[in-house]
């Protein structure tokens, strides 16, 4: 199987309807290697040395390529998105919450 991307976005976690945590993947080709639980901030910065994510689904019997995650500038801070519209939040509000 081809990369899709460095890394995959399966769940994240919200507070106060932000997403403050993902549970992030490496694309290995074939398959995706659970990394562990990553911050928005820390992905944050990995997009900005040039790593790609995008977010993945689990659909028995393999993950599904979902959107690809950039970062949008806002007024107050910096946001994780998968589009590019005129909405200053985070939007992966699609993904499963991170249960721990």
């Amino acid at each position: 199987m081809e990369k899709w991307c460095d890394y995959g976005i399966s769940n994240a976690s919200k507070e106060n309807g932000e997403i403050t945590e993902v549970y992030v993947h490496k694309d290995m080709g074939d398959y995706f290697q659970p990394i562990g639980v990553m911050t928005e901030k820390q992905v944050i910065a990995l997009i900005d040395k040039g790593f790609s994510f995008i977010t993945i689904l689990w659909g028995y019997p393999k993950w599904w390529q979902g959107a690809e995650v950039s970062v949008i500038n806002g007024q107050s801070r910096r946001y994780l998105r998968t589009d590019k519209d005129e909405t200053e939040k985070d939007n992966l509000l699609n993904l499963p919450l991170i249960l721990i």
